[in-house]
């Protein structure tokens, strides 16, 4: 990305994040009366709106317990902000539409409103926290068509979106390895955003000392996510590599004899100057003698996977939303956002996603790691 979109973008953000603490000011400034409570309460919100970027800043320059301790808070607090903000702008309407009709909340009524939706917001959000730090793992027994090869059964574990880095790192990070190998899957497909923003703090979590644990017996292969890109995909690429996992980048692999395994530059790859090459180019060396199963990061061009007679498309970058109300966006933006979709005779799963972007919290969408338990016969039903 250049930097002077990089700039623009930094400066939308902090704007953005400025404007928001401000609007949640004012709800504080309405809904306490006397200085004292107004000092209190105006000097909480400063420190968890910093938070944040005060932990990001210290834990580059000075790294302990501290920043994470700071940094992990300001996390929680993005989360609460984001649901705080969409409420408040709710009860807003609810007031105009009393003031039209001329009722007005009494101010120990208002008072009493603004704490109970702080307590409520607070509440979801440590839940959320829980929620996001206890993954399920889907199991999903499909059958796929056998042309020719071996055809063999196998098992194929999915697993999307970890954000390795400032959030997901340390003990979570190993958290989530142990799980994925302890499906014992023959196959092991990451579906992108395997890091965060920074290659640099990947590494510093060890991420692929933590990847070479996998060993499937069929492989560990993975594909670009937009944050790839965002961080460098080379050398993303290069430290995802050294632990073991293939990266396919518009490249093929045939597993087992069984199926054709196609992994897609993402959507986003011609912004940084990569080309995206068809599917239809991808797999025509192969002239349709494997089923094709698709790893693309970005559920975008499913009708494309279907035009080309893939068995399975596999993706996930929605996080399901992640926060509420935003998985009422996801699913404006994409024809699926989660769960199956068939296409004609292509099945498409776009995964919740085993990590999170931002906050370290779930209310729309568990996180989970998907076993497929494939099976592959002449005349499927």
């Amino acid at each position: 990305m250049e930097t002077r979109s990089v700039l623009r973008f930094f400066a939308v953000a902090v704007a953005l994040y400025g404007c928001i603490n401000l609007y949640l000011w004012t709800w504080l400034l309405r809904a306490f009366r006397s200085p004292l409570a107004r000092g209190a309460a105006s000097v909480l919100l400063a420190l968890s709106a910093l938070a944040y970027p005060v932990g990001r800043i210290l834990s580059r320059r000075l790294p302990c317990l501290l920043s994470d301790a700071v940094q992990g808070m300001g996390s929680l607090y993005l989360a609460f902000m984001a649901m705080a903000v969409v409420l408040a702008l709710f009860a807003e309407s609810l007031l105009l539409l009393a003031r039209l009709e001329g009722v007005r909340p009494g101010p120990s009524a208002f008072t009493g409103g603004v704490l109970a939706a702080v307590v409520l917001v607070g509440t979801v959000t440590v839940l959320g926290a829980r929620v996001a730090e206890s993954p399920r793992v889907r199991i999903i027994e499909l059958e796929l068509p056998r042309l020719e090869g071996a055809g063999r059964d196998l098992t194929l574990a999915l697993v999307t979106d970890i954000h390795a880095g400032a959030v997901i790192h340390n003990a979570r990070l190993k958290a989530m390895v142990d799980l994925i190998g302890s499906l014992d899957a023959d196959l092991i497909l990451f579906g992108g955003d395997i890091v965060d923003h920074s290659v640099t703090e990947a590494v510093e979590q060890d991420l692929a000392g933590e990847l070479s644990r996998l060993a499937p017996p069929l492989g560990l292969y993975g594909v670009a996510g937009n944050h790839e890109y965002y961080s460098g995909l080379e050398p993303a690429t290069a430290h995802i590599e050294e632990g073991g996992m293939t990266m396919l980048l518009d490249g093929t692999a045939v597993i087992a004899d069984t199926l054709l395994l196609v992994g897609r530059h993402d959507v986003q790859a011609p912004r940084f100057g990569y080309r995206r090459t068809s599917l239809q180019e991808l797999t025509a060396p192969f002239e349709g003698r494997l089923p094709v199963v698709v790893l693309d990061h970005t559920p975008r061009d499913t009708d494309e996977a279907a035009a080309a007679g893939a068995a399975l498309l596999l993706s996930g970058h929605t996080h399901r939303g992640q926060l509420w109300p935003f998985n009422l966006i996801t699913r404006r933006l994409f024809e699926i956002d989660y769960g199956f979709l068939k296409k004609g005779g292509t099945w498409i799963y776009v995964s919740s996603g085993l990590g999170t972007w931002g906050p370290p919290v779930r209310t729309s969408g568990r996180p989970e790691v998907v076993l497929f338990r494939l099976r592959f016969r002449r005349n499927p039903r």
